[in-house]
């Protein structure tokens, strides 16, 4: 064999053996700046300083919510003879005309507390604070919720029953309102006509409640809604389609919200966007979320930037020219990232130091 074919024998294997080394050679280089860059951020969380980062939450929930049959109530005549009147307002509230029996309004009496019997001078009770609600909802001055009928009240009594064309004796008669417990003041539906001859205890119509009637309750044990979201607006969203309210609480107090939720479940419904297996057998319909209407802006820092002193009070060091400054927060443990603080956001952008050391802390921690 001469020396030039021995050579290009060696230079065929050379070039497959170098291919099959690069890739090796490559990664044994790389793996240590791997590994160093896998491990920089814990390194940096565990000394030194750092800038205050951010973070946008809305604390979107997972919820059901049901929407259940309005109860109705009956709202039943005290007083007999021809239905001269019936009022276009559709919906209960204390004060509000219901019906006109012979020329003369009757009105409706929201409370929780019922009026069951006249009352007049001297009488006291629960029913007389209720009647002096009564009074206020249409403008009277009867004292601020009395509970003793007196002459304040007698003559808001008698001030209301001259401008309903009745005798202005200041005795309240009870058969001249309907009486309603407030979880039942809604959308009344008459069951009478005009011209129709009606008796004492008859029943004019029903009222179905307007509020109460929704309920949104978080899924998956993810706590009381009113204490994640307190008093602040959220968002109720199923998919694209999202109505606003103006807090937990309002589906309850508020028979606006109240109806703007079931109108978006109708609608949802009536469109089939709700799968029918989202529904549990107790009406509860999961796929919702709530969420903040505005979300809350927060800075973030390692866990360990933050430093408690004796009296619990919690604060920051920010790292600055001459020293290091105590800077008091207030700090929440998010759930999805570990070893991580979020706390005010006037901090974001300013540099803090991460496990300050005792020459940091000047004394006591926090001061």
């Amino acid at each position: 064999m001469t020396r030039r074919s021995a050579a290009r024998g060696l230079w065929g294997w050379a070039v497959p053996v170098a291919l099959w080394l690069t890739p090796v050679v490559v990664f044994a280089l790389l793996l240590p700046t791997a590994l160093v860059a896998d491990e920089a951020p814990v390194g940096a969380a565990d000394s030194g300083e750092v800038v205050v980062g951010e973070r946008v939450r809305d604390l979107r929930t997972a919820v059901s919510v049901t929407v259940a049959e309005p109860a109705t109530v009956p709202l039943r005549l005290r007083v007999g003879g021809t239905v001269t009147s019936l009022p276009r307002a559709s919906r209960v509230a204390s004060g509000v005309i219901v019906i006109g029996v012979d020329g003369l309004p009757l009105r409706a009496l929201v409370s929780d507390d019922p009026v069951y019997r006249d009352l007049r001078r001297d009488d006291r009770g629960p029913d007389v604070a209720a009647v002096a609600g009564f009074l206020a909802a249409l403008g009277y001055d009867a004292g601020a919720g009395p509970s003793v009928f007196g002459p304040r009240m007698e003559r808001a009594v008698e001030a209301f029953q001259r401008a309903d064309g009745l005798e202005p004796d200041g005795v309240f008669r009870v058969d001249r309102v309907a009486y309603l417990p407030p979880e039942a003041a809604g959308e009344i539906t008459f069951g009478v006509t005009l011209g129709q001859e009606v008796s004492a205890g008859d029943d004019l119509g029903t009222s179905a409640a307007a509020g109460g009637l929704v309920t949104i309750a978080p899924l998956d044990g993810a706590g009381d809604l009113g204490e994640i979201f307190g008093d602040e607006p959220v968002m109720l969203s199923y998919r694209r389609e999202t109505v606003e309210l103006t807090s937990v609480d309002a589906v309850d107090t508020d028979p606006a919200t109240s109806r703007a939720v079931r109108d978006l479940v109708d609608a949802l419904r009536a469109s089939r966007a709700v799968d029918s297996d989202r529904a549990s057998p107790d009406g509860a319909i999961e796929g919702f979320s709530l969420a903040l209407a505005s979300p809350q802006r927060l800075g973030s820092v390692p866990g360990r930037a933050v430093v408690a002193s004796a009296d619990g009070a919690l604060c920051v060091y920010e790292a600055r020219e001459g020293g290091a400054r105590p800077v008091p927060v207030t700090v929440e443990a998010p759930s999805s990232e570990l070893g991580v603080a979020y706390v005010d956001a006037d901090l974001i952008g300013r540099t803090v130091i991460v496990a300050p050391t005792a020459g940091d802390l000047g004394g006591s921690p926090c001061t």
